[in-house]
């Protein structure tokens, strides 16, 4: 499963391959071109989905991303800090 997004307003730019079988995520990776919160996001999210059923990624909830960061996150920031879920949402099988 692959997917791809960008946020139009930073210009981060995120690519996400998982690799599953027999419906279960044993495999993720990620390629990113943007600022630390985005990348520390989609790693933390990636990290947190080995083992979980992919049909599970379309219910993660965006609030579950932001308590793994850790960190306060402002509002101008949202966007970064949820775009690898918003791309993990949209993969698809190749």
């Amino acid at each position: 499963m692959s997917g791809m997004g960008e946020n139009p307003l930073c210009g981060d730019t995120l690519r996400i391959d998982l690799i599953v079988k027999k419906g279960i995520i044993t495999d993720a990776k990620f390629m990113h071109h943007g600022c630390a919160l985005s990348a520390t996001a989609a790693s933390l999210l990636l990290e947190n989905i080995i083992g979980t059923r992919a049909a599970a990624i379309q219910k993660l909830d965006e609030y579950a991303l932001l308590k793994l960061i850790g960190a306060p996150v402002s509002p101008a920031r949202i966007t970064c800090a949820l775009l690898p879920l918003r791309v993990l949402r949209s993969a698809r099988k190749k």
